[in-house]
């Protein structure tokens, strides 16, 4: 598992740009279709715990294999 270099945390998100679609009431306010989305781009990963980020994986965790703990 990857396991970040800087917190040990195993969690990460990635950031990325792309489209989902929506409907908008009079108002503004509007209903989003997740199930939508198309995914433009892959910008950056973080570790959820201490918001460590890079381009890649590796350039912030390192792999640890998993001994079936």
């Amino acid at each position: 598992m990857w396991k970040c270099k800087k917190c040990a945390c195993t969690n990460f998100k990635l950031g990325i740009g792309g489209y989902v679609e929506v409907d908008f009431n009079r108002i503004g306010m509007e209903k989003i279709y997740e199930t939508t989305l198309e995914i433009i781009n892959k910008e950056c990963v973080e570790c959820c715990r201490c918001e460590n980020n890079g381009n890649y994986i590796q350039d912030i965790a390192d792999w640890e294999e998993d001994n079936g703990v």
